[in-house]
């Protein structure tokens, strides 16, 4: 089994225990997780809310094309939680989709993590232009 399609039925599983809203507290207006966003020659990086459900992570953002063409933003997002000391704790990436019009340039995604995120961490995302079907990238967890 290809490790893609591992990766959608891992969070197909996610979404189905835990559903696709979130009521947790947002801890990015808390003050308490910083983002960073790394430029992208296509997106803006909008909208990013953190928020602790139990002992999942839930992070949840919107792109915007950079060009008033509303068209197609190529590429996925690539999330990673980084530690007050600066470690890398957990990466991952995520597709996104519209939303809006059927011709807007504004897209939403998600991503979920397993665990907690202690106050002062920050989350970066960066928009990469290449689909995930050009450059197959696997999803780590720290080792135990």
């Amino acid at each position: 089994m290809n490790i893609l399609h591992i990766h959608k039925a891992h969070v197909l599983s996610l979404l189905m225990i835990t559903g696709c809203a979130s009521t947790g507290v947002d801890l990015v207006a808390k003050g308490e997780v910083k983002v960073e966003h790394v430029p992208s020659h296509y997106a803006h990086i909008h909208r990013i809310s953190v928020r602790q459900e139990q002992e999942m992570l839930i992070i949840l953002g919107e792109l915007h094309e950079r060009s008033h063409h509303a068209g197609f933003v190529p590429g996925h997002v690539d999330i990673e939680v980084i530690s007050l000391d600066g470690d890398v704790l957990q990466t991952g990436y995520t597709r996104y989709h519209r939303f809006g019009r059927s011709k807007s340039g504004k897209f939403k995604f998600s991503i979920q993590f397993p665990g907690t995120i202690s106050q002062g961490s920050r989350i970066r995302v960066v928009h990469h232009p290449v689909s995930l079907q050009q450059e197959p990238r696997i999803l780590r967890h720290p080792d135990p």
